[in-house]
C-alpha cells in the first residue's frame, strides 16, 4: 500500500467533485464569507499535555476561514473549512439535489503531540550477600519529538431509488490515517529488571465501509445496513533485546535462570498492533401509529483479529415503544439483549526447570478465557407526566443483568444485578425563573470482581519446597497465599442534581446548580471501597445592549475516594 500518496488522491478527489457538483448548481444564489486572522499561544517549560493538539512554539501563524452556500428552490450547496495551521485544518462540503440525491464530504488533518517518558522515577536497589534485586534503565534514543499526524477523511451520500416506496440507497466511508512517531517500552525479565524504551514508526490505517437501503410505506419503515471495518499498522515491527539468564550480582547460574525463561538474551518482537477485521449487519424497523410508536433493531458482528487468532461475535437486539396515554401522560419501555462470545486460546507453555532438580513441572499451560463472553439484557420503563403548565415530573425504573461465562476458570459463571431507579421534577415560570432537581438510585448485585487476589497470607507456615526441589518459588506465592478478590465498583450509589435559573432583568440573568455522587461497597470481606463528588456551580449574564453579552461563572469540584492501596515487599 502506498500510504504516501492516500492524502493527495483524497485531495484531487474532493476538488473533482466540488467542480462537479457546482456545475449543477451554477445558477443559484451564492453567499460568502471570508475570514483573515491570526493566532498566538505561548507554552512555558513542559507544554505536551497541555498543548497535546497544539503546536508547541511561541510564534503568530496565519488562520483563514471560508464559507460559501448556494441555494435554489430545491438545490442546496455548502463549502466550508478553516485553516488554523499547517498541522490542523479542515474542509466540508455539502449537496442537495431535488430531494433524489445528497452528499457528504469531510476532510481533517490535526497533530497529536505524545510525551516522551525518561523513566527518571526508576530507581532502585536491595542486596542481601549474593542475591539482590535490582532495577536499571535505560532510553535507547535520545530525546524524540514523539507524535503523529492524524488525516480522517468522510464521505456520505444518499440517492433516491423509487420514491413509490421511499426507498433509498445509502453508503458511506471513512477513513483515518495516522503517520509520525511513537515511544515504546520493554521490561526485560525479574532476574534483570532491566526496562528500556526506544522510538517507533506510526503508520497506522483504518478504514470504514458502510452500505444499506431505507424503504417506507405508510406507517411502516425498515431499514438495513452492511459495514466492513479493517484496521493496520503498516510500521515495521520494533524488538528489544531480552537479557541473558544469570544471578544479576554474581554472573552465574546461568542454566538455573534459564531454566525458569522461555526465552532469554535474545532480540524479540514488542508492541505488536492488532490487525483487524470486522463485519456487522443491522435490521431496523419502525411503526408509527400516531399515539403509539415502536421501533426496534437486530444487528450481529463479528471481529477478527488476524495476528491473535483471537475472533468475537456479539448477536444482539433493542425495542422501544412509546404511547401517549393523554395528552398530559407519556409511557416509554425499553428492551436490550445481546450475547457475546470470544474464542478460547490455549496456550502450550514448556516445561519449568527442565532438567533440574525438582522441575520438569508442566503446570503452567492454560487456556486464556475471556471475561467479555456474556448475556446482556436491559430493561426500562419511563412515565412523563406534565402536572400543569408549568411543573413537570418524570420517573424511572430500570433493571439490567449481565452473565459471565468461563470467568474466572472454565465452565464458571458469575452475575451482575442491578437495579435502579430515578425521578425529577421541573417547574418554568415563563423567562422568569426555572428550577430543576433529579434524584437517581443504583442497587448492584455482585459487581464484576478481579480474582487474583491483591493480599497475601503470612508464608512461613504455609511455603513448603515441592517436588524435591531446592527452593521455594513464586508460582506457589501466587497459588497459595493470594486472597482477597477486589473491584472499585460500587452496589449502592447515589446520584442528585439540582438546577436554577432566575431572569433578574430584561439584561441580568443569575444561575446556580449543585451535583453530587456518592457510591460505595460494603460486600468485599476486608475492604470498604467508597467515592464522592460535590461540584456547586454559580454564574451570571449581563447584556449590553443587542450585541454585548458578559458571561462569568465559577465551579467548585471536590472528589473523595477510599480504596486499598498495595505495597510491595520485596523478599518480604
Amino acid at each position: 500500500m502506498k500510504t504516501s500518496h492516500t492524502t493527495n488522491r483524497f485531495v484531487v478527489l474532493f476538488l473533482a467533485l466540488i467542480v462537479l457538483v457546482t456545475s449543477g448548481v451554477v445558477r443559484a444564489d451564492y453567499t460568502y464569507s471570508l475570514w483573515l486572522g491570526s493566532h498566538y499561544t505561548d507554552f512555558n517549560d513542559y507544554a505536551k499535555k497541555v498543548g497535546e493538539f497544539n503546536r508547541i512554539g511561541s510564534d503568530a501563524y496565519p488562520e483563514i476561514g471560508f464559507t460559501i452556500l448556494g441555494s435554489t428552490e430545491d438545490n442546496l450547496f455548502s463549502l466550508d473549512g478553516q485553516f488554523y495551521d499547517n498541522k490542523n485544518a479542515f474542509a466540508n462540503m455539502r449537496l442537495r439535489a431535488n430531494n433524489r440525491f445528497s452528499m457528504k464530504i469531510g476532510y481533517q488533518v490535526f497533530r497529536k503531540q505524545l510525551q516522551f517518558d525518561l523513566l527518571d522515577n526508576f530507581n532502585a536497589r536491595e542486596a542481601i550477600g549474593k542475591k539482590a534485586k535490582i532495577l536499571s534503565h535505560e532510553a535507547l534514543d535520545s530525546i524524540m519529538d514523539y507524535g503523529f499526524d492524524r488525516h480522517q477523511a468522510e464521505a456520505e451520500f444518499e440517492l433516491m431509488l423509487a420514491e413509490k416506496y421511499d426507498l433509498k440507497l445509502v453508503a458511506a466511508h471513512r477513513f483515518i490515517f495516522d503517520k509520525g512517531d511513537e515511544q515504546k517500552t520493554s521490561i526485560s525479565h525479574c532476574y534483570s529488571c532491566h526496562v528500556s524504551t526506544k522510538s517507533a514508526e506510526v503508520k497506522r490505517l483504518t478504514n470504514q465501509t458502510n452500505l444499506g437501503l431505507e424503504a417506507s410505506k405508510g406507517d411502516v419503515s425498515v431499514g438495513y445496513k452492511f459495514s466492513y471495518r479493517t484496521f493496520k499498522s503498516y510500521a515495521d515491527d520494533i524488538s528489544f533485546f531480552y537479557d541473558e539468564a544469570k544471578n544479576p550480582v554474581s554472573g552465574g547460574d546461568a542454566e538455573e535462570f534459564s531454566s525458569r525463561e522461555i526465552y532469554n538474551g535474545k532480540d524479540m518482537p514488542t508492541g505488536i498492533y492488532p490487525d483487524i477485521r470486522k463485519y456487522s449487519s443491522k435490521v431496523k424497523f419502525q411503526v408509527d401509529k400516531g399515539k403509539h410508536l415502536l421501533n426496534g433493531s437486530f444487528s450481529y458482528s463479528r471481529t477478527k483479529n488476524d495476528v491473535s487468532n483471537l475472533d468475537n461475535v456479539v448477536v444482539g437486539g433493542t425495542v422501544k415503544y412509546t404511547t401517549m396515554i393523554s395528552p398530559k401522560f407519556r409511557l416509554y419501555a425499553y428492551g436490550a439483549l445481546s450475547k457475546t462470545t470470544s474464542n478460547d486460546v490455549v496456550y502450550d507453555i514448556p516445561p519449568w526447570r527442565e532438567g533440574r532438580t525438582g522441575g520438569d513441572l508442566d503446570i503452567f499451560d492454560y487456556r486464556r478465557e475471556s471475561s467479555l463472553d456474556r448475556l446482556y439484557g436491559k430493561g426500562t420503563i419511563k412515565a412523563l407526566i406534565r402536572m400543569n403548565p408549568k411543573t413537570r415530573v418524570h420517573v424511572l425504573a430500570g433493571y439490567e443483568h449481565i452473565r459471565r461465562y468461563d470467568y474466572p476458570n472454565l465452565g464458571s459463571e458469575s452475575a451482575t444485578n442491578t437495579y435502579f431507579g430515578e425521578g425529577s421534577i421541573r417547574f418554568r415560570d415563563g423567562l422568569k425563573y426555572k428550577l430543576s432537581a433529579k434524584y437517581r438510585l443504583e442497587l448492584t448485585n455482585d459487581p464484576f470482581v478481579s480474582y487474583k487476589g491483591i493480599f497475601e497470607k503470612p508464608g512461613a507456615d504455609i511455603l513448603k519446597k515441592e517436588n524435591g526441589a531446592p527452593n521455594i518459588y513464586y508460582y506457589q506465592r501466587e497459588r497459595d497465599l493470594r486472597y482477597q478478590n477486589i473491584t472499585t465498583l460500587p452496589t449502592i450509589k447515589h446520584v442528585v442534581n439540582l438546577s436554577g435559573n432566575y431572569r433578574a432583568s430584561k439584561k441580568v440573568g443569575l444561575n446556580a446548580g449543585l451535583k453530587m455522587t456518592i457510591d460505595k461497597n460494603t460486600e468485599l470481606d476486608s475492604l470498604t471501597v467508597e467515592h464522592s463528588a460535590f461540584q456547586p456551580s454559580v454564574g451570571i449574564d449581563v447584556s449590553a445592549g443587542n450585541k454585548w453579552v458578559l458571561n462569568t461563572g465559577y465551579t467548585y469540584s471536590y472528589n473523595k475516594s477510599t480504596g486499598p492501596i498495595t505495597v510491595v515487599m520485596m523478599d518480604g
